[in-house]
């Protein structure tokens, strides 16, 4: 799911609790990734009296954790080294993909559901 640079946190908590996510990505005008939000974001933002702020103020910030198909191995060593817990996978051109969390790879460990978007 992406959502404009310019959504505020109340939005974008509004659009994933109507669509029972975790996190969405922000886009800029060009539709490239700036920014990923997830709950625990919001939820800091939140408890911090930052409701009315812009959700891209809450996010990860600028050094985004992003894969291109056929990055799987290298996609692990980076969330293991940085504690990440969610990644954007564009294409090759940086459009997004999807939004894989840690979540979905242990999820993945019984079938094959999760990987596609990261196959070549």
């Amino acid at each position: 799911m992406t959502v404009s640079i310019n959504a505020s946190v109340m939005e974008v908590a509004r659009i994933m609790a109507e669509r029972n996510i975790g996190s969405v990505v922000l886009i800029n005008d060009a539709g490239r990734p700036v920014n990923i939000v997830t709950g625990r974001g919001l939820v800091r933002a939140i408890a911090n009296g930052r409701s009315n702020a812009k959700a891209n103020e809450t996010g990860a910030g600028t050094d985004l954790l992003t894969a291109t198909p056929g990055d799987v191995y290298q996609v692990l060593r980076r969330m293991r080294e940085r504690s990440e817990r969610h990644f954007i996978v564009t294409d090759r051109n940086g459009v997004v993909i999807g939004v894989l969390s840690i979540r979905d790879l242990l999820e993945d460990r019984a079938g094959d559901r999760a990987w596609w978007l990261l196959e070549d």
